[in-house]
């Protein structure tokens, strides 16, 4: 199998989102077990796991995020807590982690699907 680098969002992904412009709310969220489960095992299998969040604009927000990400033993090699404001995000390799396939099948197989979809299309992936 493919080492992949796997980024995953922190709010309303990995877990609950906390209240805009409150980081005492960082510590007391908790995670989604099936997402937690899921990091793991993409851990274990040896890929990159990558935590994506905009919690680095709060005060704290940086500190606070590492020590939940370490209070609930979540896989993170890479944390990034730059991720700018937007209303919604276009991109030709997302996934939802709410439409059925964390529990149908494997991201292996939804990344294949998303390479198949785009090469249906006149845009061609980048090459490794």
């Amino acid at each position: 199998m493919k080492k992949r680098t796997i980024a995953f969002d922190l709010d309303a992904t990995i877990c609950n989102s906390i209240r805009r412009f409150h980081p005492e709310d960082i510590l007391k969220v908790k995670p989604y077990p099936k997402m937690v489960k899921l990091m793991r095992e993409l851990k274990a299998e040896g890929h990159e796991v990558i935590i994506f969040t905009r919690r680095g604009c709060l005060p704290n927000g940086r500190k606070l995020t590492k020590k939940w990400i370490k209070m609930h033993d979540i896989p993170c090699d890479k944390l990034i807590t730059n991720k700018p404001h937007y209303d919604l995000l276009i991109d030709d390799r997302s996934m939802s982690p709410f439409n059925g396939w964390i529990s149908t099948g494997t991201v292996e197989s939804q990344i294949e699907l998303i390479y198949e979809q785009m090469k249906k299309k006149t845009y061609r992936p980048r090459k490794k």
